[in-house]
This record gives structure tokens, sequence and C-alpha cells, in this order.
């Protein structure tokens, strides 16, 4: 099978047909069309090296410290804020899925 992309690149030509404006769309597909945003990098060059770089190490020690403070429970605060919040016995306000669904 094959994974079509769909081009979501941004397409100028449809917005700047007019011939009057032939300069400026050559100008907007020239510099801007296929441009860097940060030095030989496209966008999605960026989020890869953030993610491989700072994120995978950051997640890490986020991993780390819930395991050793919180006996790896995630979210604690909002888990805690919303059994504050919601109304106990009312539709719509059940703690877990599990409740919700009646089981």
């Amino acid at each position: 099978p094959v994974l079509a992309v769909h081009d979501m690149r941004p397409q100028p030509r449809v917005v700047l047909e007019e011939p009057h404006v032939h300069e400026v769309r050559e100008r907007l597909e020239t510099d801007l069309v296929g441009r860097n945003v940060l030095a030989g990098r496209w966008s999605f060059q960026v989020v890869e090296e953030y993610d491989d770089d700072y994120y995978a190490v950051f997640r890490e020690h986020e991993r780390r410290a819930r395991e050793e403070l919180m006996a790896g429970r995630r979210h604690v605060f909002e888990a805690e804020m919303k059994d504050d919040e919601r109304t106990h016995g009312r539709a719509g306000h059940a703690a877990t899925p599990r409740e919700a669904s009646g089981a």
C-alpha cells in the first residue's frame, strides 16, 4: 500500500494570477516557497531536532521523577482537581471511564 500525502505547501499561483501582480508572485515563489525556517532546516527538521535532542531527554527525566516521587502516577494535580470539581453522581461527571460505562 502507498500512503498518499497531500501537498500542504503554500500555493501562491492560485492567489496571485492577475497579470499586474506577476512581480509579487515571482518574488514570493523564489524567496519564500522552499525557504529554510532556520539555517539549513525546514520546519520538520527543527521539530525532529527538538524531539531528538531536547524533548526525549526531558521526557526521560520527567518519567524518572514521576516514578521516584509519585509512584508513576501521571497528571496528579489534574486528577485531584477533577475529583474536587466534578459533581459526584451526576451524568457526565464520572471519575473514570469504567465508572462512566457502569462497569
